[in-house]
């Protein structure tokens, strides 16, 4: 019966592969991989006190320590910043230690728990958290928890008063609102009830239009998402705005005024023209020949004188 083939050079090789099997495993379990435990999303509402927790599986062997408890935490920029530390020799280093502290970790314990504790939750306290744990002498291990801080709407109004390309006054308030989850609805009144006509609402937006009465009013807004609601109120004083002619009867008024200036003008040339023509007149004439008017007046004789009489028959 014919024996089966053997691979050429397997015999040589199995030692081998063993020996390296066996340096594998002993490898692998004298640096086994560190495991911490945390929770990948916390929820918290605005005001409250929270714990992240964070917790090491366990230690290698009983030679091994926890040196260091390092929390960080990611910005809007996606730097990281420290939020709080602890030393096994030195003790904790925290910046903001009246409302920040651990839980459990104490100079000469174990520091297999590395939770941390938030009091008073801001909306600043919402980002990406990481707890590191690093072991002696030179093994670190770590989680990320995303801590969300949810509130009802902060309310701040805003006051906007320009001058658009038209040259008319453009003047409208703002509704700022900081709030999680995300404003539902804007809503605008006054103190004394509905919205003037001169206000028309758009939104976080409120456009006042500028009128011929003042305008003395306290704007309220209301914002609203699934948690509450809140409100900011600004009061406005605009004065009132000066009546402006139409067009058409400025234009006359323009015209009326030209046209009397012009007449006048006139009037005063000719009446000019007229004296200085007199006056020249007068200057180069003789003497005054003026009509003289006059009448005849019979003379009459005296009584005491006789009469001259010719006697004709006596010559004859």
């Amino acid at each position: 019966m014919a024996q089966s083939p053997t691979l050429p050079g397997l015999t040589l090789l199995l030692p081998l592969l063993l020996q390296l099997l066996q340096s594998w495993a002993s490898t692998r379990a004298g640096t086994r991989k560190v495991v911490v435990l945390a929770p990948v999303e916390l929820r918290g509402s605005l005001g409250d006190t929270l714990t992240l927790p964070c917790h090491l599986q366990s230690l290698d062997s009983k030679t091994q320590r926890v040196t260091l408890i390092s929390w960080k935490r990611l910005d809007s920029l996606g730097d990281p910043s420290i939020v709080a530390e602890f030393h096994r020799e030195q003790g904790p280093s925290i910046p903001e230690a009246d409302r920040v502290e651990f839980k459990a970790a104490r100079l000469g314990a174990d520091l297999l728990d590395a939770s941390l504790t938030i009091r008073e939750l801001s909306p600043g306290d919402e980002a990406n958290y990481t707890c590191e744990i690093h072991i002696s002498p030179s093994q670190m291990g770590s989680a990320s928890t995303w801590l969300r801080v949810f509130y009802a709407p902060q309310v701040s109004i805003a006051l906007y008063d320009d001058t658009g390309q038209q040259g008319q006054r453009e003047i409208s308030l703002t509704c700022d609102a900081r709030s999680n989850p995300e404003p539902k609805s804007y809503n605008w009144s006054t103190t004394t009830g509905p919205l003037p006509p001169s206000a028309a609402p758009q939104g976080s937006q409120l456009l006042i239009q500028p009128t011929e009465e003042s305008i003395n009013t306290t704007f309220i807004c209301h914002v609203s998402n699934d948690l509450g609601t809140g409100q900011a109120a600004m009061r406005v004083l605009i004065p009132g705005s000066p009546r402006e002619p139409s067009p058409s009867y400025s234009a006359l008024q323009i015209g009326l005024c030209v046209s009397g200036i012009v007449l006048v003008a006139v009037l005063g040339a000719m009446v000019y023209s007229r004296y200085r023509r007199q006056s020249r007149q007068d200057s180069h004439s003789g003497p005054d020949h003026r009509a003289v008017s006059y009448e005849t007046v019979q003379r009459e004789a005296s009584a005491s004188q006789d009469p001259l009489t010719e006697d004709t028959d006596g010559l004859t």
